[in-house]
């Protein structure tokens, strides 16, 4: 199951190209905050998968009402790669990441959501540009690395 995801992400993403899209109707009740940032991704992989030459120059940073926390690395043909976790209680620019969901895109498809353990660091969007990165295993094996860099432009909400 472990390398099944790695595999599945590499393969999801290898096609196409097209604008991400969050509709309406999937928005989550809970949602409080959701914010789009421009500018590159430094690094995305997964074991020795790099995804980095796939990303957009799109994130999303969702934050919800329980705390949870979630950057959305947006990669070409609508994949998402997504690192997600509980927002910190002793360092507030960081969450305890519990998650990875991988996306296709697909409608027909769900999200494939795999058990994770490690964290992700932030700066604050509106100050100029600012850094997410995020690091940790899938599993005791796959270690997964994920970070972007704004181009310091306002985020859109």
């Amino acid at each position: 199951m472990r390398r099944r995801g790695s595999l599945l992400l590499a393969t999801m993403l290898a096609v196409g190209c097209s604008a991400w899209v969050i509709r309406a109707e999937e928005t989550p009740p809970n949602l409080v905050g959701l914010l789009t940032v421009r500018g590159q991704c430094l690094k995305v992989s997964i074991a020795r998968d790099d995804l980095t030459g796939r990303c957009t120059g799109e994130l999303g940073m969702a934050v919800y009402a329980d705390g949870r926390t979630g950057f959305h690395f947006m990669m070409r043909s609508r994949h998402i790669f997504t690192v997600s976790g509980i927002h910190s209680k002793q360092q507030s620019n960081a969450v305890q990441v519990d998650r990875i969901v991988l996306n296709d895109g697909l409608e027909t498809n769900k999200p494939e959501v795999i058990a994770a353990e490690g964290s992700c660091t932030y700066g604050d969007p509106y100050r100029g540009r600012m850094t997410v990165r995020c690091a940790g295993k899938l599993g005791r094996l796959q270690d997964f690395v994920a970070s972007f860099e704004t181009d310091g432009t306002p985020p859109t909400e």
